[in-house]
């Protein structure tokens, strides 16, 4: 993620986003807050503990140091080496991402999976 955003950053944008694919639901308005922040590191948040977004303006070789990936310390341990390498931080609005069949249950009454599992049980198009 951070040679990603690195490499946005380098050609001249002012901020680089990543936006997770398994928070398809996330609304723009929560986007678009993270775009706005003015701290270095914009994180969206998720239920679970980890984040469905990151907004950079800054980036630091350090700033992923010691993050237990996919797990509920996941947005904590980022926060926390964000901090450490000297980037400011802010969180953004909460929201939720797919990652277990209760969610994909979730994500189907938001009515975003249907189309899917109508194609895997061939009755669709």
């Amino acid at each position: 993620m951070r040679k990603a955003l690195k490499t946005a950053l380098a050609a001249g944008r002012p901020q680089a986003m990543i936006l997770g694919s398994d928070s398809p639901t996330v609304p723009l308005a929560h986007i678009e807050q993270l775009f706005a922040a003015k701290e270095d590191v914009a994180l969206g948040p998720t239920e679970d503990g980890g984040y469905y977004a990151i907004a950079a303006r800054r980036v630091d070789a350090q700033m992923f140091t010691k993050v237990r990936w996919s797990t509920e310390h996941t947005l904590a341990d980022t926060v926390a080496a964000l901090c450490a390498a000297g980037l400011s931080v802010s969180v953004g609005p909460s929201w939720w991402d797919v990652d277990s069949p209760e969610d994909l249950e979730r994500l189907e009454a938001a009515g975003f999976a249907s189309e899917w599992r109508d194609r895997e049980s061939g009755d669709g198009a």
